[in-house]
Parts: C-alpha cells; structure tokens; sequence
C-alpha cells in the first residue's frame, strides 16, 4: 500500500531534513599554507550555507601522519565539521569534496541522537573497571611486579653450537656403459635392450 505524502508530512519531511547532523571530515595536501588553508575552510563555510547548513563545530587538527600513503601524501591537514544538513544537500557536498584537488580524502558520517563532540587535544574519560590494552603493565605495582616475574619460568642461556665436521664425500664410481646395460637387463627382465 502506497501512502500519499500531504502537506502535514512533508513540512515535518523536510524540517528533519534540515536538523540531521552529519559529519565531515575531510584531509587536506600537507603543502598548504596556513592562509590557504583558512581561504578554503571559509569558502566551505560559505559553500555549507548557501545549501542550508548550519555548522556547529568546526575544528582543524592540524598537519597529522596518514595511515598510508594517499597520493602519495606521507601526511596531510585534518578537518571535521558537524553540520546540520538537508538530506539532498550530502551528496553536493560530496561532490564538492570529491572534485577539490586540494582534497585527498573525505568522509561524511550521519551523526546519531544525542552525539556530543569532543575535541582532539582533550583526553579520553578514563574508566576505572576496565582498562586500557597495553598499559597493564605500567599499572602494576611493584611488588606485584616482582611476583610476576618470580612466576616465569627461568630462561636457560643456550649452549654454544659445536660445529660438525663434515663426513667424507663417498667417490662414486663411473660405470661402463657395458655394465649399466646389463644391470637394466635384469631389472626390466627382457633380453632385447639394443636399440
């Protein structure tokens, strides 16, 4: 069954349309100045309200390592923004970010309900039940530490490998060409071998 859309859908169609939050993200050449850096974000800015956007964080982490290398970039200069959006307005902003050549790579993320942005330089909230992989042993104490060692095995130091002298090479002995052919004689077991 088909539902037609009437005015009352539509006006609450496109007001959620309008509040959606998304995030941008998106890493810049590394060789940009700081002042073209700044000329583009301001353009993006001006570009994300003239499609009805309202950006509410804006932040720059500045020049970080990539993971790998993009265009062959060893680095680049991070970018997030979290903006509401209208939904048709995602892909022009995609295609926006797809085209730009100072771009090398972007991701637009839906933001789900109730998502609060926490800046790069502030630290996690520490939780006390669980802990963090690779600090375990930074939180040991050191009596807790003696103990931990004193339970391992001990490693024995390895002997020092002894060489071995090699055993002398066995000559083999050449056969005639006469005797080869009698020793095949009675393995195949047939007396027409002369070809």
């Amino acid at each position: 069954m088909v539902k037609k859309a009437t005015t009352a859908d539509s006006a609450v169609m496109t007001e959620d349309a309008a509040t959606t939050m998304y995030e941008v993200m998106f890493v810049l050449q590394p060789e940009l100045l700081e002042s073209s850096v700044e000329k583009k974000l301001k353009e993006f800015d001006k570009f994300l309200t003239e499609l009805g956007g309202k950006t509410s964080v804006r932040e720059t982490w500045g020049k970080q390592k990539l993971a790998y290398r993009i265009k062959l970039f060893k680095e680049g200069i991070y970018v997030v923004y979290n903006s509401a959006l209208p939904g048709s307005a995602v892909s022009e902003v995609n295609n926006h970010l797809r085209i730009d050549t100072d771009v090398i790579r972007h991701l637009i993320i839906k933001l789900p309900e109730g998502y609060a942005y926490s800046k790069f330089d502030e630290p996690l909230p520490e939780d006390k039940t669980e802990k963090k992989r690779g600090d375990m042993r930074g939180d040991m104490r050191p009596a807790q530490h003696a103990t931990w060692k004193a339970d391992r095995p001990a490693i024995k130091k390895a002997e020092p490998v002894q060489e071995k002298t090699a055993a002398p090479e066995k000559k083999t002995e050449r056969m005639k060409k006469g005797d080869l052919d009698e020793k095949l004689d009675k393995i195949l077991g047939g007396d027409d071998l002369n070809i």
